[in-house]
């Protein structure tokens, strides 16, 4: 076969060889900077490819795996950090591994073996890992990637399968319905919030237990999280009485709570113990409060609370000015002595009407509380701002109970996040848009923002100020999550 004008080689196993033992594999980077250009010719026609793709696959994918996971020891460090040339090899890395896995499902749609189906899901797995260690928000590609591989593999009932892969990456005993449990798992456990060391023990953990994760096709109060594997998106917490689509499956995860705090994952198992919380919380004393959520009724709010307090401290000192000079205003001059948000926004019916009242449980030593509504139209892992004696709480949904034959109808737990709320304008490369501040009790700034194509590391513009986005916690389809900092002078 005739050289191509793309690729440094021929299409064939000898000159394929040839060229992967001309390689310097001591100068890791650079050898994968040239792999990694070979792998982005390829998908820039793959169809071109497709004849070959095994003859290729069979000789790049060993090399790329081995050589990617050789960089990942130089971006994830014992000392944690992440400086512009860890993040430039792991992001190296990462697009390496996001263009072979969208190879491999490629060579799956025309061979259907479960040898390829199983390396495109380890591949992705990967790939999803990586993009963890360097808190940053993983392709959607990929996700878009896992769902179709689950797709066809039940289609063609190779989920449970065992590969004969010679390579040893790729485990023989691996299946690819284990391997993507290990997916599934890994994400429901939230694993930004944890430093690089722990990332990678708790990947290794739940590849233990994957096989113990229950998947359903239809919705039961067992299944705290569903996936929809159609869509481009990753895991997420279920809504009660969700529409079972066909493309949807829910996930039973109870074994994580013990294993996790046995395993001195604290901080995960927090987010997971959900369910656990409801009947403590549902015990404390209800106090009725003004709530929002969405990150766009957020917004409405803490600018509401805005204008509210300007009024008021305009009020106060036009109040001490009449007092500094003795005069006495009139009777109805004395309205101004207490000016009430609720007073100021009372002929604003359809922004009332949007704030629900609800019942507020919360325990003085507790990281949630728990919001009692009649009627709920919001969807869980959305952020929720709560209004109280004139302060404003902000916190994130993290499971919405349906009760039956109950007065209160909705128990949504919150996890609470923070305060000292701010709407700022945020400026990202050339582009406009409305974020939201708060501090948390561990004096951390965090930054909430629709979801977006941000970088970690990346510089922003916030209210004339410039800020880092130092480490990204949580993505959703609703919102993006930041730890910022300020730029060091």
């Amino acid at each position: 076969m005739g050289n191509t004008h793309t690729l440094p080689f021929s299409i064939d196993t000898a000159s394929i060889t040839q060229w992967l033992d001309s390689l310097n594999l001591k100068q890791t980077v650079q050898t994968v900077n040239k792999i990694y250009t070979v792998l982005k010719n390829l998908n820039k026609s793959p169809a071109q490819y497709q004849q070959h793709l095994a003859t290729l696959l069979d000789a790049l994918t060993p090399i790329t795996v081995q050589l990617c996971t050789d960089l990942q020891t130089l971006f994830c460090t014992t000392d944690d950090r992440l400086d512009a040339t860890k993040r430039k090899i792991a992001r190296l890395s990462i697009n390496s591994l996001r263009y072979l896995a969208f190879l491999h499902y490629q060579l799956s749609l025309e061979t259907e073996l479960a040898l390829h189906i199983n390396r495109c899901i380890k591949i992705c797995d990967l790939c999803l890992t990586q993009s963890t260690l360097i808190y940053e928000r993983p392709s959607q590609e990929i996700w878009k990637i896992v769902g179709q591989i689950y797709q066809l593999a039940s289609d063609k009932a190779l989920l449970e399968a065992l590969n004969n892969d010679s390579t040893a990456f790729f485990n023989q005993q691996d299946t690819v319905s284990k391997n993507i449990r290990t997916i599934l798992l890994f994400n429901l456990c939230k694993p930004y919030y944890l430093k690089q060391n722990e990332i990678l023990r708790l990947h290794t953990l739940l590849d233990q237990y994957s096989d113990q994760l229950i998947i359903k096709h239809q919705y039961t109060e067992t299944c705290t999280h569903s996936w929809n594997y159609s869509l481009p998106g990753l895991a997420k917490i279920t809504n009660p009485g969700i529409d079972a689509e066909f493309s949807t499956l829910y996930l039973d995860n109870q074994l994580l709570h013990p294993i996790l705090e046995e395993k001195s994952f604290s901080v995960i198992a927090k987010l997971i113990a959900q369910k656990r919380l409801l009947p403590q919380l549902s015990k404390e004393k209800a106090i009725r409060k003004q709530i929002a959520y969405g990150i766009n009724a957020v917004y409405e709010l803490i600018e509401q609370h805005k204008r509210t307090s300007k009024i008021q401290q305009t009020s106060e000192q036009l109040l001490s000015l009449a007092d500094k000079l003795e005069l006495q205003p009139f009777d109805y001059e004395k309205k101004l002595e207490k000016v009430s948000s609720t007073g100021i926004w009372k002929n604003n019916k359809a922004l009332i009407n949007t704030k629900p009242i609800a019942l507020i449980k919360e325990g003085l030593d507790s990281d949630f509380l728990l919001v009692e509504l009649n009627s709920f139209s919001g969807t869980a892992e959305d952020i929720i701002i709560i209004d109280g004696d004139h302060k404003l709480q902000l916190g994130i949904i993290r499971l919405i109970s349906q009760l039956k034959n109950e007065k209160q109808s909705y128990q949504i737990l919150v996890e609470k996040i923070g305060s000292e709320l701010k709407i700022a304008t945020i400026i990202n490369q050339n582009k406009t848009q409305k974020a939201i501040t708060c501090k948390t009790p561990n004096d951390e700034t965090l930054l909430f923002v629709m979801p977006n194509k941000y970088s970690t590391a990346s510089t922003i513009k916030l209210n004339q100020q410039t800020f880092i986005l130092a480490r990204l916690y949580e993505s959703t389809e609703n919102f993006m999550m930041y730890q910022i900092q300020g730029q060091p002078d």
